[in-house]
């Protein structure tokens, strides 16, 4: 419809040439037509009250509408350039550009309604951060008990964008900060007495916790600064309240307290995010069930994401917990003039406090003020949106209305299983949450009243469920919680890293016989009754991004947990002649085999280090040592496979494949991710597993 010569008026500019347009980065000046508009109807530095604002104080808001636009128009705007021949080079200007967009907005309405949405939510979001803090200012500067000067400065954003608004640190003349975040903070101070209340109870001493600044709908947190510690002996002291606050987070359900969420201030940790402080079991969200122990036996201290985690998604990677991540981002972790030190080191003192919390809550309780509360849930997690909405903003699908409303719908897919015949109201309102925001490209949350009803047929509602969580804390659910903490933080699986390690050892004659024989039997002992007793046997997964263990209760996982002890045992039955230890090989062999042809292998995609490669490889190490029919059917059913999949085209590149992965979870998980615990992409692999008990 439109070619190149439908612009060549536009060509005459080699550069950008609107004020402050060529000091963006490369990758988002085709967008500056766009923010021009917008800009119009921001406030001008001319028009702002000079005693309170700096004429610049604006000026890095703008990253914020442009970071977000991009996620949305990147892949449609590069397309249809590509579709209609037109030149996208770093010497088109301005006016070209403005042209481009006129061609492509014209074209597809679709694309034009987010720009627009997105453009009026910005501007609100500006215009109302910009009304708050000039109606708070001098409530600011007393809370703040100085004479801070003007605001001089507004960061671009530093949260997810939720309903258009996020989270900005707020600076003053004299560098003083306060941060700014447009959701109420009754949680955030109530979960924050009650952390010091438990505190003081305890004997422990009182928390470093920011103070807060209410308003309607919205508030002003203290800048919490990253500082050193004094002395030694603090390091301890540090991970010890690490340990407190993990048993606070366990008990009361706190999920998304990862590396970013939390900065070590001296000797004490400070959560900076509690915006999902409190949680109760989902399943009675939706469910009119009994209520029963399991509800709460099921948790873990690993939904907290304070301790290692792995994320989902294309290739298994380790999140950014806030105990042991050394993101140079991050300030989550206590240092002196020698450097960070990470909560490995300090294993014991992390679990004596999660003790110390895990008995006062249970001789103290948990506060009714939580009842008054809102709790919000992470219906998935971020990285599962992202590529989400550049899946259904992609070129191909704002192209065809058809596409887009069928990529949307694949939402749908992910409840069928919870919810078949698309009866269960909760679940509809989820579904409807999230299609709503990821239409206007943003990251939804769902947020419910404590005291809303849970499961009507007993009159419960959420914030009692949440204060009857104590009567579940017990020395049996302390045990299970505290082996999670010690193999997460890599302590109590030594001999799970030994296995190969000690053979070689032993035969290069540098470890004594018996010393391999004894971790080994122990191990065999140890596995042999695991898979013997439990229905789904936790394994060990190999990140193979850091090599760091992760803790998963992924049944029968492909990566490096329950097969991966294959290599070992083969070995060992070799220089042993171990009857029980050949047997168990056989048994994990078999199992593993019968998986694999259980599953609809036509869903993998190529690349997976941790999947049928890694089995493939595994297969290659046994083979030369131990002769198993089992071992040679695995070798050749995953061999064919990886051959006939070779030629794959990637997820991006081909709906086929992209229609599967999505209707499964991207995020790994077949439905939102809180139903699932700690997941991995291997339930999108086996979606046709096997339930037939270990």
């Amino acid at each position: 419809m439109y070619g190149q010569a439908a612009c060549t008026k536009y060509y005459e500019g080699t550069m950008l040439d609107k004020p402050n347009a060529t000091q963006l980065p490369f990758r988002f000046r085709y967008l500056a037509p766009l923010y021009n508009q917008a800009s119009k109807q921001l406030p001008s530095a001319s028009s702002l009250n000079p005693a309170i604002w700096m004429p610049e104080a604006f000026d890095e808001l703008k990253f914020l509408y442009y970071e977000h636009l991009n996620l949305i128009v990147e892949d449609p705007f590069l397309g249809f350039l590509k579709e209609m021949n037109l030149p996208f080079t770093q010497r088109c200007s301005f006016h070209q550009y403005a042209a481009y967009w006129k061609l492509l907005l014209a074209q597809f309405p679709l694309l034009e309604s987010v720009v627009s949405v997105w453009t009026k939510d910005y501007v609100n979001h500006v215009l109302l951060l910009q009304a708050r803090l000039e109606k708070d200012f001098q409530k600011i500067q007393k809370r703040l008990g100085e004479k801070t000067g003007r605001i001089a400065h507004i960061d671009s954003g530093v949260s997810d964008l939720h309903n258009g608004q996020c989270v900005h640190i707020i600076a003053f003349e004299n560098g003083s900060k306060i941060v700014y975040k447009p959701r109420s903070l009754q949680l955030d101070q109530t979960w924050r007495e009650y952390l010091q209340s438990i505190a003081q109870k305890s004997n422990i001493g009182a928390f470093r916790v920011p103070w807060v600044m209410r308003g309607n709908g919205y508030g002003y947190e203290e800048f919490i600064e990253h500082k050193p510690v004094a002395c030694e002996k603090d390091f301890s002291t540090y991970f010890y309240r690490c340990g407190f606050l993990l048993g606070i987070a366990y008990i009361l359900q706190s999920t998304d307290l990862h590396g970013e969420n939390l900065i070590a201030c001296g000797n004490c940790p400070v959560l900076v995010d509690l915006e999902t402080g409190i949680r109760v079991s989902v399943s009675f969200l939706a469910s009119g069930g009994e209520i029963s122990c399991e509800a709460y036996t099921a948790d873990s201290v690993l939904k907290t994401n304070l301790l290692p985690y792995l994320l989902g998604g294309r290739t298994i990677h380790a999140g950014n917990d806030a105990f042991t991540s050394r993101d140079p981002f991050l300030k989550n972790l206590p240092f002196d003039s020698l450097g960070t030190r990470s909560g490995e080191a300090y294993f014991q003192d992390i679990l004596a406090g999660f003790r110390l919390a895990y008995n006062a809550v249970k001789q103290y309780g948990i506060t009714e003020k939580f009842l008054h509360c809102h709790a919000r849930f992470l219906i998935r997690n971020t990285s599962f949106y992202v590529n989400l909405i550049k899946w259904i903003y992609a070129y191909e699908s704002i192209t065809n209305p058809n596409v887009f409303k069928q990529r949307l719908n694949y939402l749908a897919q992910m409840y069928k299983s919870l919810d078949p015949d698309n009866k269960n109201t909760f679940y509809q309102k989820l579904l409807r949450k999230e299609k709503k925001e990821i239409k206007k490209g943003y990251i939804p949350r769902f947020t419910i009243g404590m005291d809303a009803p849970a499961v009507k047929t007993h009159g419960k509602a959420l914030g009692t469920l949440l204060l009857e969580k104590e009567n579940y804390l017990n020395e049996k659910d302390w045990q299970i919680q505290s082996k999670r903490i010690l193999i997460s933080l890599n302590c109590s699986i030594p001999a799970d890293r030994l296995y190969l390690t000690c053979i070689r050892l032993w035969r290069q004659k540098q470890t004594p016989f018996k010393e391999v024989s004894d971790i080994m039997s122990r191990r065999v002992s140890y596995w042999e009754k695991k898979l013997q007793n439990e229905r789904e046997p936790q394994g060990i997964v190999v990140s193979s991004e850091n090599r760091r263990y992760y803790l998963t209760c992924l049944p029968w996982n492909m990566m490096e947990g329950i097969p991966g002890l294959l290599p070992a045992f083969a070995a060992w039955h070799v220089i042993s002649g171990d009857a029980k230890t050949l047997h168990l090989f056989t048994f994990i062999a078999r199992k593993l085999y019968d998986t694999l042809t259980k599953t609809d292998l036509n869903l993998y995609m190529p690349g997976f280090p941790e999947g049928l490669e890694g089995i493939l490889h595994m297969t290659r190490l046994i083979r030369p040592i131990l002769h198993s029919v089992w071992i040679d059917q695995i070798h050749a059913l995953t061999a064919d496979t990886l051959h006939r999949r070779a030629g794959t085209i990637m997820l991006s590149e081909e709906d086929h494949y992209c229609e599967k992965e999505f209707m499964s979870g991207m995020d790994g998980v077949a439905f939102p991710s809180f139903f699932r615990g700690e997941g991995g992409w291997l339930y999108t692999l086996l979606q046709k597993i096997s339930k037939k008990e270990a």
